[in-house]
């Protein structure tokens, strides 16, 4: 286990190696027993067909012998012709059991040799006149003459020179095979290294970005098909990242700037009313500024904290069943008061089932019948309407308002974004709509705005899946 933490902690380069060098260390030891195998085989059965040779021979010779002369003659032939250079070595016993002829220097006692009829045996000793080890191959055939006698046949072939062979050609294999291994572990290493070249270059070129350099892209250079997609995805991050720190920074100017008008005006009011000793009245009317002053800056915070919480949507969802009829009747009920005293007409239309927060969904169709109301004269109209696009339920508010600019309209959603002509209304803070959009986020929805100015708006949120308009 602490191995394979170890090199769990290793460099993928050095993992890849390791990888790339046990695996042809694997390869290398079965084909170097494939051969070693193939060439014992090969040997042995060599030896065998040769024992077999011999014994032939012999027994074609002794076969033929039925008189003692040419016993006798056929012994001093097979002595004086006997070459002691020669692998083989032979003992032959006649019928009655006693030695007939033998090699001289015959290196093996008669007890080693196995029975007659078994296969050959393998005997090795070490030699001390040759200080060496020797290996002999021995075999032992009963032979039936002419006249009936049976006589006992003893051979031994000498195969030292192929067991040499065999050690010579171990040592070769394993010398060429650590040889290998380790040539193949640096060609692994360099050809890892080389591979990895890339996503190194890659390392290099996130390290050097910094938040100044937000907008560099490294997906522009070529790359292997490997590290295309991770540069695609890094780019995607950066350029999020880019208009992440945009939007902080504008939103910070904006906090800075929209904090500083009611802070001033508080500090303004309490400074004049401390100059000096002032009528009751006038106490009350500051008093009253710096509450309204207060409401406002406290509205504000109350927007900022939702739209800090909306980045964590566990934190801010608990979707359920909702009836958007339903919902329509209790905002409409909401505003009531405020549209009469504004002769402003709320009506409604269609009706849906759809899965929503309805705290989230109410607070947003909410914020945009308060941008309605803000911005539709008297005698206008504001309409809430539930209408199905394929699988989704789209709901909107319509007012007959003074519209909105052509150049105003695609930042309207934006933190802090006021349109000239919504700049003098103080109970507008500039992050209704930026509410209005994070919430139809958080729902995996989207919300869009069309206006036609001096004829009204209309603002409508797309929920997603699964959602049933009834009419």
């Amino acid at each position: 286990m602490m191995i394979l933490s170890t090199i769990r902690q290793w460099s993928l380069a050095r993992r890849l190696s390791l990888s790339f060098t046990l695996s042809m260390a694997a390869l290398i030891i079965v084909i170097f027993a494939v051969i070693y195998t193939s060439l014992v085989v090969q040997l042995k059965h060599r030896n065998g067909q040769e024992m077999e040779r011999i014994l032939q021979s012999q027994r074609n010779a002794i076969a033929n012998i039925h008189d003692g002369r040419r016993l006798k003659a056929w012994q001093q032939r097979w002595v004086e012709n006997f070459d002691p250079d020669k692998r083989v070595f032979l003992r032959i016993f006649d019928g009655d059991g006693k030695l007939f002829a033998a090699s001289p220097h015959m290196p093996v006692e008669s007890y080693h040799f196995p029975s007659a009829g078994k296969p050959y045996r393998t005997q090795v000793w070490f030699n001390k006149q040759e200080k060496r080890k020797v290996k002999m191959l021995l075999a032992t055939e009963n032979i039936t003459l002419r006249n009936g006698e049976t006589w006992v046949i003893q051979v031994a072939l000498n195969a030292s020179q192929e067991r040499e062979l065999v050690e010579l050609s171990m040592h070769i294999l394993r010398v060429v095979g650590i040889a290998a291994v380790l040539f193949t572990a640096l060609l692994s290493w360099l050809i890892v290294r080389t591979g990895l070249k890339p996503l190194n270059t890659l390392n290099q070129q996130i390290q050097n970005i910094h938040i100044e350099k937000l907008n560099t892209r490294i997906g522009q250079r070529e790359w292997p098909a490997e590290l295309k997609a991770l540069a695609a995805s890094f780019d995607g991050m950066l350029e999020r990242l880019e208009r992440s720190f945009t939007e902080l920074s504008r939103f910070s100017s904006d906090i800075a700037h929209e904090f500083r008008a009611p802070i001033n005006n508080i500090i303004a009011a309490a400074s004049v009313i401390q100059s000096r000793v002032r009528p009751p009245e006038e106490y009350q009317e500051t008093l009253a500024k710096i509450s309204e002053e207060g409401e406002r800056l406290s509205r504000m915070i109350t927007s900022m904290l939702f739209l800090a919480r909306a980045d964590n949507a566990k934190e801010v969802m608990h979707p359920e069943a909702i009836n958007a009829g339903a919902l329509f009747s209790h905002i409409i009920d909401f505003f009531s008061m405020s549209a009469e005293e504004k002769q402003i007409t709320l009506a409604q239309r269609g009706d849906a089932t759809l899965h929503a927060d309805p705290l989230l969904l109410g607070r947003a169709l909410s914020n945009l019948v308060d941008n309605a109301l803000r911005y539709t004269p008297p005698g206008g109209q504001i309409t809430l309407e539930a209408a199905a696009r394929g699988n989704d339920v789209l709901l909107s508010v319509t007012d007959s308002g003074s519209g909105i600019k052509a150049d105003d309209l695609p930042h309207v959603f934006e933190r802090f974004y006021r349109a000239d002509y919504a700049r003098t209304d103080r109970e507008s803070s500039g992050l209704g709509l930026a509410m209005v959009k994070s919430i139809a986020e958080l729902h995996h929805g989207s919300v869009s705005a069309e206006s036609t100015p001096g004829e009204g708006s209309r603002f409508t949120l797309c929920l997603p899946g699964g959602n049933t308009v009834i009419s």
